[in-house]
């Protein structure tokens, strides 16, 4: 090669590295140069998140606290004071095309306690395999996500069915028909009994309801939802349950009915531990619930509930509520009101509590 192009090769070359440290380096804009580099460290690091966004792990979080005032209107102490529901993070990640994981944690009460963690395995078109740790398929109100909730709190059917265990559960759809069978360790922790659950679900319109009550908006599209759980807690000699939902939503109105039917064998710490163990002491009762709510508008919500315990102290609950969805189920205020009447005057109480909801 002549000299005159190496000439020519060496200028454009150094034309370029002072083109490229210029465009690197120096501060052609008015801030300082040290948040200039923030400022760029910043953008990749969006950047990265972006990309793990969209196919790597995903992190979802949401924090329920509360302040709550209650009269104990049968005698006892009156209690005023903020409580921390929840402190929430969830992690999923699809491993393969057909293969999923889910981890979630929750650090109320200070310390890291696993929630869910399962592995979700596609087995063919109709059929999915969940391994691990998950809720029991028995309710909606159990099942629903907690901060996508009608009410501040659950049901009482609801929270007592909400708490997860460890087992394996087959589960498809085919059309408008949703089945699940899942065997869990159940009161006796991996010894031989199972915690065995059967629940169908029938959308008789629209697409169906699924983990979410309430929060729909004014204009929401029909949707009806059926369900039936018939439940064995193989610890119990007369361990099972049959559970029974009816969910709707229509325009600005949404509907929840449900009804539990417990056998005799739940007696008072009749299960040790296990997803079943709120279940002691429902023996041969069964208690049913209706929840009602109305969108004023995109932001206003109102909510009213009837709970019947179908104890022998005749209890059932009252609950009014009011929900303020600055945007929708991920930023939400709830005024709730219970008022619990029961010939059990330690039951009787009245309650109020303003709750704040967080989710990202």
């Amino acid at each position: 090669m002549n000299r005159p192009a190496l000439s020519a090769i060496a200028l454009t070359a150094a034309a370029g590295a002072v083109h490229a440290g210029t465009a690197a380096n120096v501060n052609t804009s008015d801030q300082p140069l040290e948040y200039v580099s923030l400022d760029r460290e910043l953008d990749a690091l969006a950047g990265t998140l972006s990309a793990q966004d969209a196919g790597g792990v995903k992190v979802n979080a949401w924090i329920k606290t509360n302040i709550i005032q209650q009269d104990a209107t049968g005698g006892g102490a009156d209690t005023l004071g903020t409580q921390l529901n929840g402190v929430r993070l969830t992690f999923s990640a699809d491993v393969t095309k057909d293969m999923k994981l889910k981890v979630s944690v929750d650090a109320a009460k200070g310390t890291a306690e696993l929630k869910d963690g399962f592995g979700y395995v596609k087995l063919c078109e109709w059929v999915n395999l969940t391994f691990g740790q998950y809720r029991v398929p028995i309710l909606q109100s159990s099942s629903a996500a907690d901060e996508l909730l009608a009410f501040f709190v659950r049901s009482a059917q609801g929270n007592v069915w909400k708490d997860r265990e460890p087992g394996v559960m087959f589960d498809g759809k085919v059309e408008q028909f949703r089945w699940y069978v899942s065997a869990q360790n159940g009161g006796d922790g991996i010894a031989d009994e199972q915690l065995l659950a059967g629940h169908v679900a029938y959308d008789v319109m629209g697409p169906g309801i699924v983990k979410q009550e309430a929060g729909f908006g004014p204009d929401a599209e029909t949707a009806v939802t059926v369900g039936a759980t018939y439940l064995d807690e193989g610890t119990l000699s007369d361990g099972t349950v049959m559970a029974f939902e009816a969910l709707a939503v229509t325009g600005p109105l949404f509907l929840q009915g449900e009804i539990v039917d417990y056998d005799e064998g739940f007696t008072a710490g009749a299960v040790p531990t296990g997803a079943a163990k709120a279940a002691s002491g429902l023996a041969d009762t069964t208690p049913w619930d209706l929840t009602a709510t109305y969108a004023l508008n995109a932001n206003w919500e109102a909510a009213v509930r009837y709970e019947d315990a179908d104890d022998t102290d005749d209890t059932s609950t009252i609950g009014l509520g009011v929900n303020y969805y600055i945007n929708g189920h991920k930023a939400k205020w709830q005024l709730n009101f219970f008022s619990t009447s029961s010939d059990n005057t330690a039951l009787d109480t009245d309650k109020i509590l303003l709750g704040l909801v967080l989710a990202v």
